[in-house]
């Protein structure tokens, strides 16, 4: 499908380089919330911490439950006792086979009881299973496991307690955009890779690169012309990218390398491979970079404008480069946005990912 937009607000004018340039999603700390993550808790059996799969809450999930025993303790905090929802973030992909799968959950050394894991088609899809379960007040250990009669294989992301089964609360985009990533689990499930890596949502609701050579790619196709804001961060001198403009790349990243423009996020290369520049094709302005770049580890601000053929690169509100293109193979009048995870070592985060039409020239301030 493709995403129609509604009108669209003013370009952002960047930040200080101590600071976000924009409103970040709100988070809390697990004490407060109840949200354990299962990569970060106490595992049975063969049960193993993995970052092998995109998608996940944290900095990995937990695989390998496929014997009796397998599977995670979570420690919950609550204030009150009593019956409480508790949500379950997993994903049941087609192995060893395609259905709903089963696991035991007890609380507090409880006899267990059985839980029912619909399919969600594939391992890189996640989903929430929420039941009420009679809590203590204070800590409660909640253990998941493959009991005697259970399926298992399947891999658990998250527990947590209460209504909302996400530890973050969608950032507002800038006037006139939509949100392709507002800091929410639910956001990021409209998100697919192509390639190696991960990518993970993180405790201060950004998603960050793991590994690669990978594409996290938005599954809306844009139609142009349209303004694609994002924040980026690097720690170092590390190497990302955002894409546009590219046909559905499948679970293929070099389709966006090659039939798309990579507006690349790296602090030292060739001119046309550094901060700013259209992968390749175009550097950018190396004064007007200096001027508005905030240096590492601060975020930073891309506005990335798709119009009649060109791409205008702001970096916090300065323009940096103004590119046309004119290879054949590459058709900026409609197409997908992406993120890029370039590789082993490389730690990019994004935040904030946000389009809107525009209907001013879009070299405009």
């Amino acid at each position: 499908m493709c995403l129609v937009l509604p009108g669209c607000g003013p370009p952002g004018t960047g930040a200080p380089a101590d600071g976000p340039p924009g409103d970040s999603p709100a988070s809390a700390t697990s004490a407060d919330t109840g949200y354990s993550e299962a990569e970060r808790s106490d595992l049975t059996g063969a049960a193993r911490s993995s970052a092998e799969r995109n998608g996940y809450s944290g900095s990995g999930f937990v695989d390998g439950i496929r014997a009796v025993g397998d599977g995670v303790s979570f420690t919950v905090t609550t204030d009150e006792a009593g019956p409480q929802p508790v949500n379950l973030r997993y994903a049941n992909g087609p192995t060893p086979f395609d259905g709903t799968k089963t696991v035991s959950v007890s609380v507090n050394g409880s006899a267990a009881e059985q839980w029912e894991l619909p399919s969600t088609g594939d391992q890189e899809s996640w989903d929430v299973a929420t039941r009420d379960l009679v809590l203590e007040a204070g800590s409660n250990t909640i253990t998941v496991q493959r009991g005697a009669g259970d399926d298992g294989h399947v891999a658990l992301d998250v527990l947590s307690l209460g209504e909302d089964p996400d530890l973050c609360s969608p950032a507002e985009p800038d006037p006139g955009y939509t949100a392709l990533f507002d800091g929410t689990l639910a956001s990021f499930d409209d998100w697919r890779l192509a390639g190696a890596g991960s990518f993970g949502r993180r405790d201060d609701c950004t998603l960050e690169t793991t590994g690669g050579l990978g594409l996290l790619w938005h599954t809306d196709e844009l139609e142009g012309p349209y303004s694609l804001r994002l924040e980026w961060k690097l720690v170092d001198d590390d190497n990302g990218g955002v894409f546009v403009g590219f046909p559905d790349p499948g679970d293929d990243p070099w389709i966006a390398v090659d039939q798309g423009y990579e507006i690349q996020i790296d602090a030292s290369d060739e001119a046309d491979r550094t901060t700013g520049a259209v992968y390749t094709f175009q550097g950018a302005d190396p004064g007007a970079v200096a001027d508005a770049l905030n240096p590492v580890p601060a975020w930073n601000e891309y506005d990335i404008r798709v119009a009649d053929g060109t791409v205008r690169v702001f970096l916090n509100g300065t323009l940096v480069n103004d590119f046309t293109g004119t290879d054949p193979a590459r058709d900026l009048s409609s197409g997908f946005v992406g993120v890029q995870n370039h590789g082993p070592g490389d730690r990019v985060s994004y935040r904030n990912i946000q389009v809107g039409p525009l209907e001013d020239p879009p070299d405009s301030p």
